[in-house]
């Protein structure tokens, strides 16, 4: 339970720094917020999904979908 209270925070932070993130107007920005949503769909695969104990061709599937998911978006732009 403390795990999954853990994740829950920082999920929020992660949150909370993306809002701020994006109020700033620079270049780099969208490959650090790209970055942020990757790991809070990891963290919220791994943690709420229980995608930590499935076989280890769902989780090739779900880090190859984020990966290739984030290049795509980073590369139409």
């Amino acid at each position: 339970m403390r795990q999954f209270k853990l994740t829950y925070i920082i999920l929020i932070l992660f949150t909370v720094v993306i809002a701020f993130i994006s109020d700033i107007a620079s270049k780099s920005l969208p490959e650090i917020i790209i970055i942020f949503s990757g790991l809070k769909f990891l963290l919220v695969a791994f943690y709420f999904m229980e995608m930590k104990s499935a076989h280890i061709l769902w989780k090739g599937i779900i880090f190859g979908f984020i990966i290739i998911f984030s290049i795509l978006v980073l590369i139409l732009k």
